[in-house]
């Protein structure tokens, strides 16, 4: 399918099949994005404080996916759920290995900035994300090759650090720092 996608696999758990043990799991959906090499992912179960979500019953999405990108920027998409694809689906696959497996174009929600962290490309490559999943779900940190870790509050609406762009959120980090040197 290409290094364009990310696949989302829904996983029935282990199977007893005579002598072993058999997982079942099955593609459910293919994400494609023009993000080039995502180094990392970490996932957000449904929603976030940060978005200010009124309507707790509204399940139109499974969660939140941030990519580190190679670009040093992290993307945050928002997951649907397959069911409320039917009017976006860019195409069905339709060969004989893959079935009818959704491919969705995702357009990222929110864009984690790259502070500046070494002049070559890939010295700005986002390594490494964690997405705290306590207190609203509003704090990433991320690792960076050159070193520098920084540290984003999706709840922040500073204008120093918050910008809102043609309806989509980017954040600048709230500290940076190196935290060694190779």
């Amino acid at each position: 399918i290409g290094e364009s996608s990310i696949q989302i696999w829904r996983f029935d758990g282990i199977l007893p099949n005579q002598n072993n043990l058999e997982a079942r799991c099955d593609l459910s959906l293919i994400i494609g994005h023009d993000y080039g090499t995502i180094l990392d992912m970490a996932w957000c179960p449904m929603g976030t404080s940060w978005q200010d979500f009124t309507d707790t019953t509204d399940y139109s999405r499974i969660g939140l996916l941030a990519l580190a990108c190679g670009d040093g920027q992290i993307r945050i998409l928002s997951v649907p759920q397959i069911s409320k694809l039917t009017s976006k689906i860019n195409k069905r696959i339709s060969d004989s290995l893959l079935g009818s497996i959704p491919i969705f174009k995702a357009k990222p929600v929110a864009t984690l900035m790259a502070p500046n962290v070494g002049p070559s490309a890939d010295e700005q490559a986002c390594k490494s994300i964690n997405w705290s999943l306590r207190q609203g779900q509003k704090l990433i940190l991320a690792g960076y090759a050159s070193g520098n870790v920084a540290l984003f509050d999706l709840a922040n609406k500073s204008p120093i650090i918050y910008t809102n762009l043609n309806g989509m959120m980017v954040y600048q980090a709230v500290k940076s720092w190196v935290a060694h040197g190779a």
